[in-house]
């Protein structure tokens, strides 16, 4: 299993080789559920997985393969099954959907894209040197701060498209990487976890570095590095996913 979603209606979907789904209501005394099962048409004989799960602006359901594509999934009309969608030739690691209802899609060796239902559209940036290229065409995570703008964590830096700009008409963005003579700049490129807690802080996780803070209000990243011999410091610098509980504390997952 590396994906599970709960929507509106409290289904939780997941997802491995195949989606499964069932109703949180109809979850017995005993504690037992039926699963719905959906197979993912298979279009090669690749090994595969369902890598992410997301929510559509229509209330439909992105799903994610490693090596099948995207496809959409109405709970609503079952039947109908997982229909084929943009970027269905890509190798799919995760699905995020923007406070705009546009779809992003992060891919393992093919870049980034994103997909506007209303208009119909969609492109791709890719890690190519020019003044549209994203870090890496290994992306790992989406995150959106207050502002609107997009950041795309990627396997070399992170990158960051402009709230004001029109994917589809213009695709600048700007990389953010580790550099040894800056004090404040990123621990390390392979950017593995993004979360933006309720102060709009970016937190960043990455490989071989730990964690990097952003302040929109400050112009530089602070960071926490791992301190075995700190008691309360962080374990390893390999930091995957932040979490935050109804307590208000967030919790930091790593290797």
């Amino acid at each position: 299993i590396r994906a599970v979603y709960v929507d509106d209606s409290k289904n939780l979907f997941v997802g491995s080789n195949d989606l499964s789904y069932f109703n949180l209501s109809d979850i017995k005394p005993d504690g037992s559920v039926a699963f719905h099962k959906i197979r993912i048409p298979k279009s090669t004989t690749k090994p595969n997985w369902i890598s992410s799960l997301a929510k559509t602006p229509e209330g439909k359901l992105w799903v994610a393969t490693r090596n099948w594509g995207a496809f959409i999934f109405d709970v609503r009309h079952p039947e109908r099954g997982l229909v084929k969608a943009p970027f269905s030739e890509l190798n799919l690691q995760n699905i995020f959907t923007d406070s705009k209802g546009r779809t992003w899609i992060g891919t393992w060796e093919g870049g980034a894209g994103i997909y506007d239902s209303t208009l119909k559209r969609h492109t791709t940036f890719s890690a190519d040197g020019s003044s549209t290229s994203i870090g890496h065409n290994l992306v790992t995570q989406f995150g959106e701060d207050r502002q609107g703008n997009i950041w795309i964590a990627t396997d070399n830096g992170l990158s960051k498209f402009n709230a004001g700009n029109d994917p589809f008409e213009s695709k600048e963005v700007v990389t953010y990487v580790h550099d040894r003579f800056l004090d404040h700049s990123l621990l390390s490129n392979p950017i593995k976890g993004l979360y933006f807690d309720r102060d709009n802080r970016m937190w960043v996780g990455s490989y071989f570095g730990g964690i990097n803070v952003y302040d929109p209000s400050l112009p530089e990243f602070n960071s926490y590095k791992p301190n075995v011999n700190e008691k309360n410091g962080l374990s390893n610098g390999n930091v995957t996913a932040f979490s935050l509980d109804k307590s208000g504390q967030l919790w930091i997952g790593s290797d």
